[in-house]
């Protein structure tokens, strides 16, 4: 969403999508591609993008071996 979007406006449609997630269509999609999800409330999606970055910048740094 645009920054400064109202905060009623955000909560609304972060609900809309958690909802749709829990939706037995949606689901049976991820599980076509063995797939999962997890829903999270607007103030753990900052928390979860940090640890997410961080878990990638691990795994980058032991994977991509620079030759010196």
């Amino acid at each position: 969403m645009p920054a400064g979007t109202p905060d009623a406006i955000f909560r609304k449609i972060n609900a809309a999508f958690v909802e749709a997630a829990k939706g037995p269509r949606y689901q049976e999609y991820l599980n076509s591609y063995a797939l999962q999800t997890g829903t999270t409330k607007p103030e753990g999606f900052a928390d979860f993008m940090e640890r997410d970055r961080k878990a990638a910048e691990t795994i980058i740094k032991l994977t991509c071996v620079v030759p010196r």
